[in-house]
């Protein structure tokens, strides 16, 4: 009866959260880097678009692609913010009814900013890192019994931005250090496939575990192969993803935030703004307030959700590499929104992993 009554209001939360959006989406004045994509997409070939635009772009080709095949069944540009709306609605979708996180937890995230707006509303590639993440959540367990799974949803993850590309690089380490480390390989048995922390049963239906769960340290085992062939098809696949992102010679960037966090520049502007801030009696709270929250948030969810230590160094290591990208690379406010992502999918694999 619970069960029942919360699914209810998981399917008003998400019928709410598409018409509300699209109400939005239909108001929206697209950016000129929307029209840019667009125009792209339009009036370049595939071969153009991997081999010439995305270098210029600084970004991977798959959201050229998707505008290509919208454009191509005669989507018009005014309707242009239905693509990313229909990849956030299913990124919602997975979210509410995929992941075992708190109904609060659930009700509340789909409504911020970022998701609400910045990643669905605003027709940019960026709408589809989250449900390129809700997919591997959803997987995230499963990835060794499914390698090739794992292993190609980490690849349209990578295809997306240089901030998922970060990200899909660095699950990839993750999994190649259980793999070798931790010796996780799959173990075939009786012409099936189990994973890790599997039980499984035979075609019968008897209770009696007929496969076996065990490390395996030979490196030409069939379960070796089984296992490092995707890997290694994904690594060739990363590889293009860098070779077709590279600026050309001939490429300024004039960007005016462009600026690292080693940059004596940047380190300047942001003592100046520490300055105002701390300075400034009508700041100083919010700012503290600010510091006080984030800390806690990182502090609370790492403590609540991590079981071990290995897990808390993954959820540190992945989040403090993606923020060095983030800083890096574009210092904008709505690319803090990638960290927000990034955390709430680190929630969602690690409440799924420790049964929380």
């Amino acid at each position: 009866m619970f069960k029942s009554k919360s699914n209810v209001l998981l399917y008003i939360i998400f019928i709410l959260f598409a018409f509300l959006t699209f109400f939005v989406g239909f108001n929206h004045e697209p950016w000129a880097d929307e029209a840019q994509s667009w125009l792209i997409a339009r009036d370049c070939s595939l071969y153009d678009i991997l081999f010439t635009r995305c270098s210029y772009e600084g970004t991977p080709f798959l959201w050229f692609f998707v505008l290509k095949f919208f454009i191509s069944i005669g989507l018009s540009y005014k309707y242009f913010f239905v693509i990313s709306w229909l990849f956030s609605c299913f990124g919602v979708y997975l979210f509410l009814f995929k992941s075992k996180l708190p109904a609060v937890i659930k009700t509340l995230v789909p409504f911020g900013f970022y998701i609400f707006y910045q990643y669905t509303v605003v027709a940019r590639s960026y709408g589809l890192i989250f449900p390129a993440l809700c997919l591997i959540a959803v997987f995230y367990n499963k990835r060794f019994e499914k390698p090739y799974l794992y292993c190609g949803l980490l690849a349209l993850l990578a295809s997306i931005c240089a901030y998922s590309f970060v990200t899909a690089f660095i699950l990839l380490c993750f999994f190649i250090f259980d793999l070798f480390i931790n010796g996780h390989f799959v173990i075939r048995h009786g012409g099936n496939f189990c994973g890790d922390n599997l039980s499984c049963v035979s075609s019968s239906g008897s209770s009696s575990p007929v496969y076996e769960i065990r490390k395996q340290k030979f490196l030409f085992s069939s379960p070796f192969v089984f296992t490092f062939l995707p890997v290694f098809l994904l690594i060739i696949y990363l590889s293009f993803c860098v070779f077709i992102s590279l600026p050309p010679q001939d490429y300024t960037n004039f960007s005016p935030y462009f600026s690292s966090v080693f940059s004596f520049d940047f380190l300047l502007k942001m003592w100046g703004a520490f300055v105002q801030a701390y300075f400034d009696m009508g700041n100083i709270f919010s700012v503290i307030l600010l510091s006080l929250l984030t800390f806690l948030l990182y502090f609370i969810s790492a403590k609540t959700l991590c079981k071990n230590r290995k897990q808390i160094l993954y959820f540190t290591f992945i989040n403090f590499i993606v923020l060095l990208s983030i800083s890096y690379l574009f210092n904008c406010v709505w690319h803090l929104g990638i960290l927000f992502l990034l955390l709430i999918f680190c929630c969602q694999i690690l409440s799924a992993q420790n049964n929380i």
